[in-house]
């Protein structure tokens, strides 16, 4: 049942109780596949008797609804799906930032995402976008002149495709501020009017008063958008700066501010400059990583202008050359292993690929994480062989 519709009903249950009823009971008539319906369309269903039959349960006398439910519809109920606004970088429903230091593209970055995300383009020119979703842009920092340049600018170079107003809306300049009670009320009914997907906040500094070293300033902030997120199902993307001074564990610890904003995040891109001039290296921080080995936590990007001068676009450069050296190796013990007929050693896998054991090791650490193989131990030694190649087999397997 729809969170509106639960809180609704235990508003009236709390007013009936406040006319002095003892008990209040409330049913959930289940529909055709178990989905919820409404009681006017099972009574018109099934009938009364039916209704009369369903199991009733009491509404306690809170202002909120009860939250709890038994484990068995955790572990009896259908897998949820990953849905993606952007393959490989972006779900839906999952907030997160985009974090780098001044001048470094975050800005056009978030036009380029917005952009194809509502006109289903290709981000990027390499990570696709299943379908339209609708999105809000919010922009504090940048004049509407160069806001609209710049998405005139990515629009030409996407092949003159303009965004229809049905899934594109903007703010420019209007004094939003996440810590003002009135403007969280707009906010709000902005939000519940327009339902975007995705709404992109620019630039986190730019949004409040508050001190952002202020764990309790910034956890109202997160918790506002949180409760957003959950009533109406849109992400929040916001763009933010990094610390002067990088941090060299965890990418979220580069967030300027109270470490509360880093537990914010379920999906991340950190863009930083590279020695090369106009080439930016991301890293993708993702809390749902895709389970098909497809994931690029790195990779350059370019920003660059069309041929004829009129549009900019980005373009995707693929992995570093460090982190492609890498790819290339794991991919050579894969195939090895996926070769032989028999469970492989990591002396084994280092020997075919010309490696250290080290390396031969962690590689195989990878692919039996993404399930391309599987690992069994002998004894004190240890085995990786392709899943379908594993039966049979003495030693035992990791599922």
């Amino acid at each position: 049942m729809n969170i509106k519709v639960q809180r609704a009903r235990q508003a009236l249950a709390k007013e009936i109780y406040r006319r002095n009823a003892t008990v209040v009971y409330a049913v959930n008539p289940p529909g055709l596949t178990g989905t919820k319906v409404g009681p006017d369309d099972f009574l018109l269903a099934h009938g009364l008797d039916a209704f009369l039959d369903l199991d009733a349960f009491e509404l306690p006398p809170t202002d909120l609804p009860l939250f709890s439910e038994p484990v068995s519809s955790l572990l009896s109920g259908p897998d949820e799906p990953l849905e993606w606004g952007i393959i490989g970088l972006q779900p839906t429903r999952a907030n997160g930032w985009r974090i780098a230091a001044p001048k470094t593209g975050k800005s056009w970055d978030m036009l380029e995402e917005a952009y194809c995300l509502c006109t289903q383009q290709t981000v990027f020119g390499h990570f696709a976008v299943p379908q339209k979703r609708r999105v809000l842009v919010i922009e504090e920092e940048d004049p509407k002149r160069r806001i609209a340049r710049r998405l005139k600018r990515i629009i030409c170079a996407h092949g003159g495709v303009q965004p229809s107003d049905q899934f594109f809306r903007y703010s420019v300049k209007k004094g939003v501020r996440l810590d003002d009670p009135k403007w969280r009320e707009v906010i709000d009914w902005e939000i519940r009017q327009f339902l975007p997907e995705f709404v992109y906040l620019d630039v986190f500094s730019r949004l409040h008063g508050q001190d952002m070293n202020d764990a309790r300033a910034m956890g109202e902030i997160v918790l506002f958008l949180d409760r957003l997120n959950r009533e109406y199902g849109c992400a929040f993307i916001i763009l933010h700066h990094t610390r002067k001074n990088g941090a060299d564990g965890d990418d979220h610890d580069e967030i300027l501010g109270s470490r509360v904003l880093g537990g914010f995040a379920e999906a991340s891109l950190f863009f930083s400059r590279t020695k090369e001039k106009g080439i930016l290296l991301v890293r993708v921080a993702l809390k749902d990583e895709p389970e098909d080995g497809s994931f690029e936590p790195e990779f350059l990007i370019q920003l660059t202008d069309t041929p004829d001068q009129q549009g900019t676009h980005f373009t995707y450069l693929g992995v570093p050359v460090e982190k492609r050296a890498a790819l290339d190796l794991r991919e050579k013990i894969k195939a090895f292993v996926l070769r032989q007929e028999s469970p492989v050693s990591v002396k084994d896998a280092a020997a075919a690929a010309g490696c250290s054991k080290p390396a031969a090791r962690e590689h195989l650490t990878i692919l039996v994480d993404l399930k391309v193989l599987i690992r069994s131990k002998q004894g004190q030694r240890v085995f990786y062989a392709a899943p379908e190649k594993a039966t049979g087999n003495t030693g035992n397997f990791e599922n």
